[in-house]
Formats: C-alpha cells, sequence, structure tokens
C-alpha cells in the first residue's frame, strides 16, 4: 500500500521537523488524499476479516456467508449477475468467479470517507497477501496490480486495481460517488484494460454504465 506522508499536529512540535508516524498508525488514524489533491478523512481504522462468500463480482459477506458483514469493494463496478427478473450482463461470470476463487482468505480491510452504502452494505479496499493472489489469481495479475499504485513485488495487493487492471470490472466512476483515495491509479488502470482490449473490454460489446 502506498502510504502518502502528511504532517501531523500530534508528531509535529513548533520547533523540530516533522516526522511520519508508522505505517500501521498511519493506515489508521490519518487523514488520505484523492488523486486530485484533496485531503479525505478516513471513516474507520483498518482491520482484518475473512472473505468467507462472494455474492457477486464486487460484494462479499465477512466471517460467514450469507449472514456475516456484507461489504461493497470500493473502487470498482462489476457486470452485474443475473438478479430480480433482470439477466446478467456481459462478463458478469468472469468477475463473479474470480472473486468466488478468494473465499476462505483473510484480507485486510481499510476505509475511504464514508463507511456504509445506501444499502447498508460496509465500503472497503480490500488487500490481500502476494502470496494468496499468486495462488488463486496468479502471479501476472499481482504484479500488473501492484503496478497501478507504483508498489514492490512484495507490497500487499489492492483488489480493486487487480479487478480494473484485468478488466474483470470497470472502475467506479467518481461521478456516482465521493471522491477516493484510489480514483487516479484506477482511471489509469482502466485506460490500461481498454487499450489492451482485457476481460469487458475486449469481449463485451459496451461495459454497462450502471452500478448498484
Amino acid at each position: 500500500m502506498r502510504l502518502i506522508p502528511l504532517c501531523f499536529a500530534w508528531t509535529c512540535a513548533m520547533d523540530t521537523a516533522c516526522t511520519v508516524p508508522d505505517p500501521d498508525t498511519l493506515a489508521a488514524h490519518a487523514p488520505i488524499l484523492s488523486s486530485d489533491g484533496t485531503v479525505l478523512d478516513t471513516c474507520a481504522p483498518a482491520r482484518r476479516a475473512r472473505l468467507a462468500c462472494a455474492i457477486d463480482g464486487d460484494t462479499v459477506d465477512l466471517e460467514a456467508c450469507g449472514t456475516g458483514e456484507r461489504v461493497r469493494v470500493l473502487g470498482i463496478n462489476a457486470p452485474e449477475i443475473a438478479h430480480d427478473g433482470n439477466p446478467a450482463e456481459c462478463g458478469s461470470d468472469a468477475a463473479a468467479v474470480a472473486l468466488a476463487s478468494l473465499e476462505g482468505l483473510t484480507v485486510t480491510l481499510s476505509f475511504d470517507q464514508v463507511c456504509v452504502d445506501t444499502y447498508g452494505r460496509t465500503l472497503a479496499w480490500a488487500w490481500l497477501e502476494p502470496d494468496d493472489v499468486d495462488d488463486r489469481l496468479g502471479p501476472d495479475l499481482r504484479l500488473d496490480a501492484q503496478a497501478v499504485l507504483d508498489d514492490p513485488p512484495d507490497a500487499p495487493v489492492l483488489l480493486s486495481a487487480a479487478f480494473v487492471v484485468s478488466g474483470l470490472a470497470r472502475r467506479y466512476d467518481p461521478d456516482w460517488a465521493l471522491p477516493t483515495r484510489y480514483d487516479g491509479p484506477l482511471a489509469q488502470a482502466e485506460r490500461q484494460a481498454r487499450t489492451a482490449q482485457s476481460g469487458v473490454w475486449g469481449s463485451c460489446d459496451s461495459p454497462d454504465e450502471s452500478s448498484r
């Protein structure tokens, strides 16, 4: 995870140089920056949880399938599976299968400005261990996802980066929600996927513009 050095009143004295808190403290308490430099406040500290099951390509249940905490993964809009009488969108099977392949893993959740959406789901970024990504999704996708944030090979992998750069999901359009920390990198990842005709960009006529 790339952490943005900021100066904090709690670590900077008037007569000394500013020091950056350790990464755990920074991840849990620090303000964050959107891609345009806007200072955003994180709504909750980072935490670890087990991914129990995938509901679709961008939503999971934690700890217990069906009764656990439901999480909408930030930053992505996967094609919709069939629901409420509506047919499945092109690419929905690939995204749902990929997310289901991560079931049973323990992930790190980090947060942005808002922690709960209008459906009552927790909104979170999901970070995976590099070895887990290698085992479940493959080392090539791990490296592509880490490159989105300019991270080294041993860094945690942002699930949203992996799905966008591979074309498993579209970037969640910032026009639909508040700015988030990784809007800029995910926009670049989507341009890369479109150029390479990866995933939905090569196999579907036009990825759907709607989101739930």
